[in-house]
């Protein structure tokens, strides 16, 4: 599943298959889209990286458990129930 940010490949936003799926698909499309701004909320993934090339990784980590650590307190969206 990808967007139009993948230029190196050709990915199909329409899909096949049944209603459902197109469902499913919208919705995995739109959790992952409200991860991402949630990721953005921190400037420093936004600017060119200007230290040692050790902590970029190091950064990158501490967002994302701070990220996942927001999802606790404010859950992305209901989960899904089969």
């Amino acid at each position: 599943m990808a967007d139009g940010g993948y230029t190196h490949w050709a990915v199909s936003q329409r899909g096949n298959g049944p209603h459902e799926w197109k469902h499913a698909k919208n919705r995995y499309r739109a959790r992952q889209e409200s991860v991402n701004s949630r990721l953005k909320i921190f400037k420093c993934l936004e600017h060119r990286w200007r230290h040692d090339h050790e902590y970029h990784g190091q950064c990158f980590r501490a967002v994302t458990m701070l990220t996942q650590i927001s999802f606790a307190h404010n859950p992305l969206m209901e989960p899904i129930v089969d």
